[in-house]
């Protein structure tokens, strides 16, 4: 199996760390630790934590522009939940979305992590607004709310859901925020 090069196992490393901590738990020893390089050579690959963090979202926008592209055969309702099935992942091995993580550190993060956390908030948004679009005009979805509003409430729902089963561990209620979701872009309350 071909190792990945010392920048990306940075960036994976970074990224579990940062989804089971947050930004300011991110510790770097850790991280090196981790990959077992010494904390300085860290920075021949990122000058800073800030920049590892601009560069991790960076990265995981690509690898999401990269997995929607790849969904374009399925129905407006297999995508939405293609998107709400990446959250299993993260439940499972103990961690939150990269919306949860940096959400908790907002307006103390640097502005420039605060810009890119903007860019795949806003490559979601828009993303999943165009689904849901579809979903509409094809009559699959409800038409009575706004696109991006309700693709904005869906990721508020996912990552209140992470949040509540991280602190109950009830998969079994997490499931159902998934599937209650689904039927909220398909029927009036």
């Amino acid at each position: 199996m071909l190792e990945l090069p010392t920048s990306k196992r940075i960036l994976k490393e970074a990224q579990d760390l940062i989804q089971r901590r947050g930004f300011f738990g991110l510790s770097l020893q850790d991280l090196a630790d981790r990959i077992q390089i010494r904390k300085p050579s860290l920075y021949a690959h990122y000058d800073s934590k800030e920049a590892l963090a601009v560069a991790l979202l960076q990265d995981y926008l690509e690898g999401f522009r990269t997995w929607s592209e790849g969904l374009g055969g399925l129905s407006p309702e297999s995508r939405i939940k293609a998107f709400l099935g990446i959250y299993d992942e993260y439940v499972v091995d103990g961690k939150v979305c990269p919306h949860a993580a940096l959400a908790l550190d907002g307006p103390l993060l640097p502005s420039s992590i605060q810009d890119a956390y903007r860019s795949l908030r806003e490559a979601q948004v828009v993303w999943i607004g165009q689904v849901i679009r579809e979903g509409v005009e094809s009559g699959q979805f409800r038409n009575d709310l706004e696109y991006s509003a309700q693709a904005e409430r869906l990721i508020q729902q996912m990552v209140g859901a992470q949040l509540g089963f991280r602190v109950t561990g009830d998969r079994v209620r997490f499931e159902e925020m998934k599937a209650d979701i689904v039927r909220s872009l398909k029927k009036f309350h």
